[in-house]
């Protein structure tokens, strides 16, 4: 599923008399992009933790391709600057509880293993409980690093660490991804 909020403002004045100069200035504001992979499968946790480990822990990559949706985006092929940044990240599963979550990071992988991966955010169960019925994360990404030349060319690699009283089989998430883009130039 593809959800994209645009407005394309651009302004053209012209200088002068006739014959002296033009100038174009443009921007372009997209406020978000969501994306969604469904059915994305986990591994359950494992018959015997090993020693010493309470909670188990589980990790997974997901990749949300946002290249092909950015190339729509008017002005995004044409290198205007563009700044992209993830604004958040939902878990939802239509038939599971997801109660059983106590903690999800999510980081972007950045490719090539020269460096760290940068986080885009974390959810953490609240202490006191969750309600019964959970069939819906929200993890708000506090990184406002651009990452537009990093998803505009190749799939995004997103990896999910969860922990919890994860069930022993495994279980499927749909997981959306959205971001925020806006870019600007200016021609003489």
């Amino acid at each position: 599923m593809r959800r994209v909020s645009q407005s394309l403002i651009v302004w053209a004045a012209a200088v002068g008399i006739a014959g002296c100069d033009h100038a174009l200035e443009a921007e372009v504001k997209v406020s978000r992009l969501c994306l969604e992979a469904l059915g994305e499968k986990f591994p359950g946790a494992p018959a015997i933790l090993p020693p010493g480990l309470g909670t188990p822990v589980r990790a997974k990559p997901v990749m949300i391709d946002f290249a092909k949706s950015i190339k729509q985006v008017p002005g995004a092929s044409a290198d205007l600057g563009f700044q992209a940044h993830f604004a958040e990240i939902v878990l939802r599963s239509d038939d599971l509880d997801l109660g059983f979550v106590r903690m999800v990071a999510v980081s972007l992988d950045p490719g090539g293993g020269t460096v760290e991966p940068l986080a885009l955010g974390t959810y953490q169960r609240d202490p006191a409980g969750t309600p019964a019925g959970l069939r819906r994360i929200v993890i708000p990404s506090p990184s406002r690093q651009n990452v537009f030349k990093q998803i505009s060319k190749d799939p995004a690699s997103m990896r999910f660490t969860i922990s919890g009283d994860l069930p022993p089989e495994s279980f499927d998430f749909a997981v959306e991804a959205c971001l925020v883009l806006d870019g600007e130039a200016g021609l003489p």
